[in-house]
């Protein structure tokens, strides 16, 4: 009996060495470095590597509709509007869009809100074809390279598939306007419909002042290091968990953007060549978008300049050009 007390305080022993060693080790071991397209996604400086040209949308395309709900600043999928207000302070920026290498639109297509704060996406494919048409008629670059330059923020639950619901996301797949370019999305499944090769994902967006309080001491002792709620977003790697800050995540899209510098020749179409159909999609989306502002119908097909032939008589409609303004 002694000599199984023995044995048994020796082997403890042992074991209570093994487990501080391995303390030690950690501890003093160097984290290594991801390898692969996102492996140096932290630490990469995108200052110096491209240039961003911003369009300069109508403020109903963005400021107008904040100003409607300002709670889309603090929903998940609030990216859209910080991404914006990142790249107009950002050192990537360029005033000179004959030296951009990429082109941003700034279109807020998930600040419709229900009372209970969720988006609603269904006017979204139209408002952002109406985006689309108004750079591709008042500026060259669109019509170069039909979007293979411009990226887009759609951080929706499907992403350019524009439905909350993943059966009728991918019954609709993604906008067919935006097939050429690069998707900046939260959903990150492969093999997915709605997820387009070059997309980068991101975070989901959380407030920084929700997340504060949320936050404990680091010298408070825990089992549980990552809890994950929902899907897992997925790309090259088998899983890729990233923690950032709101503006570091920003950063983190333009080194996504820069990795896909220089541009292939396949980008820029030649002189009357097209890659896109503009008239593919649900029917629903090929309508006009159409938004209330001072009790006034807008009816906005800038592209077309259609008008429409079933409003009631007494409806006031705009002009075209205080529709820009």
């Amino acid at each position: 009996m002694r000599n199984r007390r023995w044995v048994f305080t020796v082997l403890l022993f042992l074991a209570l060495c093994l487990r501080i060693q391995a303390f030690k080790f950690h501890r003093t071991q160097r984290t290594e470095r991801i390898s692969g397209s996102a492996g140096d996604v932290l630490e990469d400086d995108p200052v110096g590597r491209l240039k961003v040209f911003v369009y300069e949308l109508p403020s109903k395309y963005n400021k107008k509709i904040l100003q409607k709900d300002p709670r889309c600043l603090t929903h998940m999928f609030a990216a859209e509007i910080y991404m914006h207000r990142f790249l107009l302070s950002s050192a990537v920026r360029t005033l000179n869009p004959e030296e951009a290498d990429w082109f941003y639109t700034p279109v807020y297509t998930t600040c419709d809100l229900t009372p209970n704060g969720l988006p609603l996406p269904f006017k979204s494919p139209r408002m952002m074809r109406s985006a689309i048409q108004l750079i591709s008629s008042n500026w060259p670059y669109w019509n170069r390279t039909e979007g293979a330059d411009h990226f887009f923020i759609v951080p929706h639950d499907f992403g350019a598939c524009f439905h909350y619901q993943e059966e009728k996301a991918i019954e609709r797949g993604i906008l067919p306007l935006l097939q050429r370019a690069t998707l900046v999305q939260t959903f990150g499944q492969r093999n997915h419909v709605c997820l387009k090769d070059g997309s980068i994902t991101i975070p989901p967006y959380a407030p920084p002042q929700k997340m504060q309080t949320h936050l404990i001491p680091p010298s408070t002792p825990r089992s549980i290091f990552v809890y994950f709620r929902g899907l897992f977003m997925m790309s090259e790697m088998t899983l890729k968990v990233v923690i950032m800050q709101a503006w570091g995540c920003f950063h983190q899209i333009l080194n996504g953007l820069a990795r896909k510098l220089p541009h292939d020749a396949s980008v820029y179409l030649k002189t009357g060549e097209k890659a896109l159909n503009w008239t593919a999609g649900p029917v629903g989306d090929l309508k006009p978008w159409i938004t209330l502002k001072h009790n006034k119908l807008w009816y906005d097909n800038t592209y077309t300049r259609e008008w429409p032939t079933s409003l009631e008589d007494k409806m006031a409609i705009p002009s075209v050009e205080e529709c820009l303004v």
